[in-house]
C-alpha cells in the first residue's frame, strides 16, 4: 500500500515538472495588473504564453528597486492539489552585471559582477520563520496563484503561481563599460517526505518538509562503541553511549529527503543598465575670524546623458550626529521637489557645525575639559555625516516612475584649523607666506624688514611716526572682488585690461563671512606694482673727511689734533663704488598700470559693478603684480589684494 502511494506521488511530481515551465519579467508598469493582462491574453485565443504580451522596461538605472516577477506556468488545477506542490518549490534568482562584448587586448571575457543573490521561497520555508513572520510577511513569500478560465475546448488551460521579488540594482566595483543587467532565476521542485505515524518530525501543512534531524521513534539502535568504559570507576557510574550507526558509513537506498529535480524555464533576461546621477560631496572652512570648527558641505548632484526622460529629485537628507545640520539653499530655484534633465549640474550648500559650537554662540554653558583630565565625555572631532538622496524617474509619468535611492556615509573632521587663512597671527615675530593666502601678511605688528625696501613708493618717515593701522582683512571689509584677465597672451608695448568684479557684501545673511554692516561702500583701486630688487641691504657709512685748514693749524698745537691730522682717506676700489651704486638702485616697472584713478560706488549692499584696469607690458615673460589695493573713501580702510591673475607677455610682432 505504501508502494503504491509512493509510486503515485511520483507520477504526480513527473507530470507536474515536465508540464510546468518558469519564465520572469520586469513589467514597465509599477503596478501591473497580472489578472487583467491574463484575461485580456485569455481572450485573444493565442497559443502563446498570456504574459508574452506585458510590455517590460526598455532599461534600468542604477540605485532602483524594481519587481521582478517569477511566473510558473502548470496545467489547470484547484489550489487546494496546487498548494502541497508549491511548498515544495524552491526558486532561486540572481542578478548579475555584465559589460560590453567587446573584448580587451587579452581576448578576455568581459567582467562580470553578482549584485543580487537571493533563495526567493527558500528563505520563508525555514525553521521558525514562517511561525514568527507577521501577517504582510507570510502574504509577499506566498504566491499568488491564477487561473485561465478560456471558454474553449481545443485550447489548454493553465494555471499560474506568481512570486514577486524586490531586487536593488547596486551599483557593482567594477569598471563599467556599456554594462548590462542579466536576470537568471531557477525551480527545484523537492522529494516528498513520507510522515510517519509516530514521529513528530514532519509537518503534513508544509507538504512533508523535515523539521528536525532527530533519529525517529521506536527505530532500533545499533551497537554501543562505548560499552567496555561503562563500568570504569573514573566515570562514577556515568555510562557513556555511542551508536555504530553514528560512525559507520551507511550507504541510502532510497533517493535523499533534499533530492531536487529541476523545473525547465527561461534562461536568461537581460536589460540595459544607466546610471542616472552621480554625486560626489566636498567641504571647506568658511574665512571667518575668529577662527570655528564650522564646515561647508558642497554636494554636487551630476545628472548624466545616458536617459532622455525628466527625473525628480524629491528629497535630500543630511544627518550628523552630535552636530547641527543648516540647509543654505534658500533659493526658491533648489526648494524640492526639483526637475531635472540629463545634463544638469546642481550644487547644494549646508553648513555643518558640532553642538558643542552651536551651544557655544547661543549661550548655553559647555563643558570645559581640564588639563590632565579624561575627555570621555567630549564627541570626538571627526565623525560621520549620513547622506541620502532620492530621485524618481518619470519614463512615462502615470505609469513607470522608478524610484532611484542612494545613501552613503562620510567623515567629517571638526577639528579647528591650526594656522587660519585670514586674519593676523598670534605668532611673534608673524608666520609669512609669500602667495598663500595673500591676507596672512596683513597684520598689526611691525615689520622686520625696512620700509624702503619693502616699498620703495613709500615715505619711511612718515609710516614709522604713525601708529594707527587701517588694514583689515577680506571677511570685515564685506565686499568680494573677482580679477579676471584676457584671454590671448598680451605683447611687449599693447595695452590689455583686467576685469574687475567687485560685489558688496555687507550685511549679507546668505554667507557668514562678513561682519561688516549694511552700508553703501564707496571703493578706489590702486594698483601697486612689483619691482626687482639685486640686493635688498642698503649698507650704510659714514664718509671720511679731511680736516679743515682751521683745524690743521690747530692741531700742531694740540696733540690730538695733530693725531688726527694724521690719518689719510680711506683707499676705495672703484668695483666696490660701482656696485654699491648698482645695488642701492632699484628696476623700473615690468607692468605699467594706465588706469592711475579706479573707482566703484556708491555700491549699495547686495549691489556688483564691474570696472576695468588698463595695463601695458614693458618686457616679455611671465609677469605679476604685487598686489591692487582698495581703499573704502568713506572710513580709509583699506586692504591689498594679492592673489592676482599671472600675466604672460610675448615679444612685440616683428615687421617681416
Amino acid at each position: 500500500m505504501a508502494d503504491r502511494e509512493d509510486e503515485d506521488s511520483s507520477n504526480i511530481d513527473s507530470e507536474f515538472i515536465e508540464a510546468s515551465q518558469l519564465t520572469y519579467a520586469v513589467p514597465l508598469s509599477s503596478s501591473p495588473d497580472l489578472a487583467e493582462v491574463l484575461k485580456q491574453s485569455s481572450s485573444k485565443s493565442s497559443t502563446s504564453s498570456p504574459f508574452n504580451s506585458l510590455e517590460q522596461r526598455a532599461f534600468l538605472f542604477f540605485d532602483e528597486s524594481i519587481h521582478v516577477y517569477l511566473i510558473l506556468r502548470t496545467p489547470r488545477r484547484d489550489e487546494e492539489y496546487l498548494r502541497p506542490l508549491l511548498a515544495r518549490i524552491s526558486l532561486s534568482l540572481e542578478a548579475y552585471v555584465v559589460n560590453s562584448n567587446a573584448l580587451g587586448r587579452d581576448h578576455s571575457p568581459p567582467a562580470s559582477e553578482v549584485i543580487f543573490s537571493d533563495d526567493a521561497v527558500e528563505r520563508s520555508l525555514e525553521a521558525g520563520k514562517v511561525d514568527n513572520a507577521t501577517e504582510s510577511e507570510q502574504s509577499d513569500n506566498l504566491p499568488v496563484i491564477l487561473h485561465d478560465d478560456t471558454d474553449g475546448e481545443d485550447k489548454e488551460r493553465y494555471s499560474f503561481a506568481i512570486w514577486k521579488v524586490p531586487v536593488l540594482i547596486s551599483r557593482p566595483r567594477i569598471r563599467l563599460q556599456s554594462p548590462t543587467v542579466v536576470f537568471a532565476a531557477a525551480a527545484h521542485l523537492r522529494a516528498p517526505v513520507t510522515p510517519d505515524e509516530n514521529s513528530g518530525d514532519v509537518d503534513d501543512s508544509d507538504g512533508g518538509i523535515v523539521r528536525n534531524g532527530y533519529l525517529e521513534s521506536r527505530a532500533p539502535v545499533g551497537l554501543n562503541l562505548l560499552e567496555p568504559f561503562a563500568h570504569d570507576p573514573a566515570l562514577h557510574g556515568f555510562k557513556p553511549r555511542l551508536s555504530a550507526q553514528r560512525v559507520s558509513l551507511v550507504v541510502p537506498v532510497t533517493q535523499s529527503k533534499d533530492f531536487r529535480r529541476p523545473i525547465r524555464g527561461l534562461q536568461n533576461l537581460s536589460f540595459d543598465v544607466v546610471a542616472a546621477v552621480h554625486t560626489r560631496v566636498k567641504f571647506a572652512r568658511p574665512n571667518a575670524q575668529p577662527a570655528s570648527s564650522t564646515v561647508i558641505a558642497m554636494l554636487e548632484l551630476d545628472f548624466t546623458p545616458y536617459f532622455e526622460c525628466e527625473t525628480v529629485l524629491t528629497n535630500i537628507s543630511l544627518s550628523l550626529p552630535s552636530g547641527v545640520v543648516t540647509d543654505m539653499n534658500s533659493d526658491a530655484g533648489l526648494k524640492l521637489p526639483l526637475s531635472c534633465v540629463a545634463h544638469d549640474h546642481v550644487t547644494f550648500l549646508y553648513r555643518l557645525a558640532p553642538t558643542e559650537h552651536e551651544q557655544l554662540l547661543e549661550g548655553a554653558p559647555v563643558a570645559v575639559t581640564v588639563p590632565g583630565t579624561p575627555r570621555a565625555s567630549m564627541a570626538p572631532a571627526a565623525r560621520d555625516l549620513d547622506i541620502s538622496i532620492e530621485v524618481k524617474a518619470l519614463v512615462r509619468p502615470g505609469e513607470c516612475t522608478p524610484r532611484l535611492k542612494m545613501a552613503w556615509s562620510t567623515p567629517v573632521d571638526f577639528t579647528p584649523p591650526v594656522n587660519p587663512g585670514f586674519g593676523a597671527s598670534s605668532m611673534a615675530p608673524p608666520l609669512q607666506r609669500a602667495h598663500r593666502p595673500s591676507q596672512l601678511s596683513i597684520d598689526g605688528a611691525a615689520s622686520m624688514v625696512n620700509p624702503a625696501v619693502a616699498r620703495p613708493d613709500s615715505l619711511p618717515g612718515l609710516e614709522a611716526a604713525t601708529q594707527r593701522n587701517v588694514e583689515t582683512t577680506i571677511p570685515d571689509f564685506g565686499i568680494t572682488i573677482t580679477f579676471s584677465g584676457p584671454e590671448k597672451p598680451a605683447r611687449v608695448g599693447e595695452e590689455f585690461c583686467w576685469s574687475v568684479f567687485v560685489v558688496n557684501r555687507s550685511g549679507t545673511s546668505a554667507l557668514p563671512i562678513s561682519n561688516a554692516p549694511p552700508v553703501s561702500r564707496k571703493l578706489a583701486l590702486r594698483v601697486i606694482p612689483k619691482r626687482r630688487r639685486t640686493n635688498d641691504v642698503r649698507v650704510v657709512r659714514p664718509p671720511t673727511r679731511r680736516q679743515p685748514p682751521a683745524a690743521a693749524a690747530k692741531g700742531k698745537k694740540d696733540p690730538v689734533a695733530r693725531e688726527q691730522q694724521l690719518i689719510a682717506d680711506a683707499v676705495i676700489d672703484e668695483n666696490v663704488v660701482h656696485a654699491m651704486h648698482r645695488s642701492s638702485l632699484v628696476e623700473g616697472y615690468d607692468v605699467l598700470c594706465l588706469s592711475a584713478d579706479a573707482r566703484v560706488g556708491p555700491l549699495a549692499p547686495g549691489a556688483c559693478h564691474v570696472v576695468d584696469l588698463r595695463f601695458v607690458a614693458l618686457r616679455a615673460g611671465t609677469l605679476t603684480i604685487e598686489a591692487v589695493r582698495v581703499v573704502d573713501m568713506v572710513s580709509q580702510e583699506h586692504v591689498d589684494v594679492r592673489e592676482l591673475p599671472t600675466i604672460h607677455v610675448e615679444p612685440e610682432l616683428t615687421e617681416s
